[in-house]
């Protein structure tokens, strides 16, 4: 049974949150249609520069995204302190990015002298940028668009509503960021890490073999930051690695030690492993510990994935 979006998003306890979407019947339509052989890959990158686009004019960040054949995954973190700063023509000038039409009407109330309608108006726009359905939905409607266009087809491109998952601490947030990296690794795609096309980890490894600044459309990574994502963009990097080497059959073994992050923040090896394996399938609309799951339920049921994050995480706390 689905829960509503309000049960699943609360920004009182946590600003970060793993979310995908999935095409329509499982087709391949950002893939190779294996009935017509017609390549859709290029559509990838329209995803992502629609992710990047959409991430830049909400006060939310993107911490790690990948695009498949048939759906997409990303990591993102709300930001609604940036929001509540914004003056209302920030606000306004925000949203104009991607709904011009409907921004100008703010500005056609104000010169009205509809000032009331007007502070209504903006106040709205300022919730809708840190909404995480607004979120996708500006994502997938456009993609949505422009695939039909592209097909001259009309009819649905995504499945129902998009999937996502609330990520309650550190462990969660790493481990969300590590699966979503992973992807191509796991289905078979590619072999390596820098060739893992539209991922975050390759935008990051890209920047990082240049010596240049982490990119500019990812929330970046230092380990000694107060708030935000706290680990190092040389942990992080190797903690990938090493996690695709554990999960693909062929490509090393599980090693004694993972880097030390693994040991500051989160489980023993084994326990790693099931976590960033299990991470969609065996947790549903939040990961956490069993406490921090227990705390998120805010319909006060229980939520899948408690029984399992009972078992890792007290592994952690043993070891």
């Amino acid at each position: 049974m689905t829960r509503a979006r309000k049960e699943k998003v609360d920004l009182n306890q946590t600003c970060y949150y793993h979310c995908f979407s999935r095409c329509v019947r499982q087709s391949y339509l950002c893939g190779v249609d294996s009935e017509t052989g017609k390549n859709y890959s290029y559509r990838k990158a329209w995803i992502v520069r629609r992710m990047q686009q959409v991430a830049d004019a909400f006060a939310i960040g993107i911490c790690a995204y990948a695009v498949m054949s048939n759906h997409y995954h990303i990591v993102i973190e709300v930001k609604p302190e940036l929001a509540a700063s914004w003056d209302d023509m920030t606000v306004i000038s925000q949203w104009s990015k991607l709904y011009p039409a409907d921004a100008k009407r703010a500005h056609i109330l104000k010169s009205n002298g509809a000032l009331a309608l007007y502070k209504q108006r903006v106040a709205q726009i300022r919730s809708h940028l840190t909404d995480l359905s607004w979120f996708m939905k500006s994502i997938n409607e456009w993609i949505a668009k422009e695939s039909n266009e592209d097909d001259q087809k009309k009819g649905r491109f995504w499945e129902g509503r998009f999937g996502s998952q609330a990520l309650l601490d550190d462990v969660a947030i790493l481990s969300a960021m590590t699966y979503v990296d992973l992807n191509p690794i796991r289905a078979g795609v590619c072999k390596t890490l820098e060739a893992s096309d539209y991922t975050s980890i390759q935008a990051r490894i890209q920047c990082y073999a240049a010596k240049q600044p982490q990119p500019d459309s990812l929330i970046p990574l230092f380990a000694n930051q107060k708030q935000g994502i706290r680990f190092s963009l040389d942990d992080y990097l190797m903690l990938v690695e090493t996690s695709g080497r554990c999960l693909v059959e062929g490509k090393g073994h599980i090693p004694e030690r993972l880097p030390v992050l693994l040991d500051r923040l989160v489980l023993q090896t084994e326990g790693w492993v099931t976590l960033i394996q299990e991470l969609e399938d065996s947790f549903a609309y939040a990961v956490g510990s069993y406490e921090a799951l227990s705390n998120f339920s805010l319909t006060k049921r229980n939520l899948k994935g408690w029984q399992l994050a009972k078992r890792l995480y007290m592994q952690r706390q043993a070891a």
